[in-house]
């Protein structure tokens, strides 16, 4: 009886497959958060233990100065400069840390929430699901695993620094994947069915259309799990034809990306925002850390460019660009206009939407002002009526 037991558990991991992916997804993004608590408070007892040691090895020179020369030891200098550089990394990598803390933490609900919205609707079809599903979400367990558990497995028992930044952007690109890939059966299942159900339909008044599956937008084509800085500063040499991408700015976007209130901001530009959304009951006026209700953002603007034609035919002709730094401001509405239903929703990058084939979802604010800042090109950040140029 138990062998049948066993061979019955086996049946049904195998019945459901992509029930047993999704539980695994959600577990690693799990052991994930546990793996970096415990790098994070190994590094934080590694530097405890540092500074004793150096407060005592300074204290037993100066006791072996003053026994030599037959005088008290003298106070130290305050140790400031030498140490600047090694307190800016060390909060570069707090703040990263965090970042990648809040995605761990977010990820493992939100894939849950994903399938198990699907499976009320569907039932077991969703849960056993077609191969397709079944060979994203398997590669999507596999670079999670290879990538932030592997590290932080290996900086937990080597202490070898690793890259907080590049394991936050592979933790959002699992995320996005993996609830791209729940999206996108949901709908190859609902397109096998007659007719969609009444409520699907009336869910949001927005028309549907054909999308790229969304997982974390890059200004490249072709996502990577390298984060580069080097995107904010080059901004100026994206083409304007990313701008018609989607074609005009004003076009509805999908539904369920954006909380049905947020599409209608979208479509009303002049149309105010109350304190808390009427549809999710989210609240829309937010304040930053600094209690401001906008998120400063620095871009380079190209503002003129000529061509000096090279007198060696076999040479380039080269392109001289005149940049300027601009700042602007994004506002409470922008990121109204951007939340996803449900106080943890989230927010959808309302310019990847409109410009990007692909979309970019953020679990806070203040992510998506960084991801604005670091991928959106300054002629599409220029073009929101909700974002305003403050360059003095």
């Amino acid at each position: 009886m138990e062998a049948e037991a066993i061979k019955g558990h086996d049946h049904i991991k195998q019945t459901f497959i992509i029930a047993t992916l999704a539980s695994t997804l959600a577990g690693t993004f799990t052991t994930g958060i546990n793996l970096y608590d415990r790098v994070n408070e190994k590094r934080k007892q590694r530097k405890l233990d540092r500074g004793q040691n150096k407060k005592i090895k300074d204290l037993e020179k100066r006791l072996d100065e003053a026994t030599n020369n037959n005088k008290r030891p003298e106070t130290p200098p305050p140790e400031k400069q030498q140490h600047r550089d090694d307190d800016n990394d060390h909060h570069r990598d707090k703040s990263h840390g965090r970042d990648l803390r809040d995605s761990l933490q977010s990820s493992g609900p939100m894939v849950q929430r994903e399938f198990d919205q699907h499976y009320a609707q569907l039932g077991p079809r969703f849960a056993q699901g077609d191969l397709i599903a079944q060979t994203q979400l398997q590669s999507q367990v596999i670079t999670l695993q290879s990538t932030v558990i592997a590290l932080l497995q290996d900086a937990l028992f080597t202490d070898r620094p690793i890259d907080m930044a590049k394991l936050y952007e592979a933790s959002e690109l699992a995320r996005e994947g993996t609830i791209q890939a729940l999206r996108d059966q949901h709908q190859r299942l609902i397109g096998s069915q007659p007719t969609p159900p009444l409520q699907q339909q009336k869910q949001l008044t927005l028309p549907s259309r054909t999308r790229r599956p969304p997982t974390l937008r890059r200004s490249s084509s072709t996502p990577t799990i390298s984060l580069s800085t080097a995107s904010t500063t080059t901004t100026s040499t994206s083409t304007p034809s990313s701008l018609t991408r989607r074609g005009s700015p004003t076009t509805a976007v999908a539904p369920r990306l954006f909380c049905p209130y947020a599409s209608h901001l979208q479509e009303t530009p002049s149309s105010p925002i109350p304190a808390t959304c009427p549809t999710c009951s989210t609240p829309l006026i937010l304040q930053t850390t600094h209690g401001r209700q906008q998120w400063k953002i620095d871009k380079d603007v190209t503002v003129s460019q000529r061509v000096i034609k090279s007198r060696d035919p076999t040479q380039l002709d080269e392109l001289v660009k005149t940049v300027e730094a601009r700042s602007y401001l994004l506002t409470s509405r922008f990121m109204a206009k951007c939340h996803r239903p449900g106080p943890d929703g989230g927010y959808a990058c309302v310019l990847c939407a409109r410009y990007r084939e692909r979309d970019t979802v953020c679990r806070f604010a203040e992510s998506l002002a960084r991801h604005v800042a670091e991928r959106h090109a300054a002629e599409e950040v220029m073009g929101d009526s909700d974002v305003r140029d403050v360059t003095r």
